[in-house]
């Protein structure tokens, strides 16, 4: 879980901003989750990242949650005019989670 992970070391570097620990964390993190985003991780990890999000409890709610089905389906259907579901924190912090 990458993003709590960066959250964390954020939360730390607020205490200590000069502590080397930390600063490595944060820069592991990110480059995970680039590593994610970019589509270089192996098939392996993706597999894995996909099993362990499934089995989150957040992320289920998310999927379960009538309103989030109609704007997933509504980016996939016509993503230009799903833009507005986007300027809503909670909805792009949903859609972050499951990305």
């Amino acid at each position: 879980e990458y993003d709590k992970a960066l959250q964390t070391y954020q939360a730390g570097l607020k205490l200590e901003p000069d502590n080397e620990e930390l600063l490595e964390g944060v820069e592991r993190c990110v480059a995970a989750i680039s590593r994610f985003a970019t589509g270089a991780a192996s098939a392996d990890e993706v597999k894995e990242r996909q099993a362990r999000s499934m089995s989150d409890p957040e992320v289920q709610g998310i999927l379960r949650d009538p309103v989030m089905q109609n704007v997933l389906r509504e980016l996939q259907e016509n993503p230009r005019s799903s833009q507005q579901h986007l300027r809503q924190p909670e909805i792009m912090a949903k859609i972050n989670k499951l990305v």
